[in-house]
């Protein structure tokens, strides 16, 4: 609601304002809240559920055209560190 209408309401109208929108946005807010908490214990279940896995189980599963990207980027890092180094 802008100014202007606000400015055209009377002071019985501007007091009921806080009670419509509290009759009106409750149930959202209720409903909200009930879906954070239940993602939020879905989250932690998912989270206490996880795993660590070492680097050499992941390699484990790679695609070829993962491996081709690995290499291609490991080989562009030793270059980077080799033009650094002076022999």
């Amino acid at each position: 609601m802008d100014e202007k209408a606000l400015s055209t309401l009377t002071p019985e109208q501007t007091s009921v304002i806080p009670a419509i929108v509290q009759q009106m946005m409750g149930p959202l807010v209720e409903a909200m809240a009930k879906l954070l908490e239940n993602n939020t214990a879905a989250l932690q279940q998912l989270s206490a559920a996880q795993q660590a896995v070492s680097y050499t189980h992941l390699r484990a599963h790679e695609t070829g055209r993962n491996l081709v990207c690995r290499l291609l980027l490991e080989k562009k890092k030793k270059k980077k560190q080799n033009n650094g180094i002076t022999l």
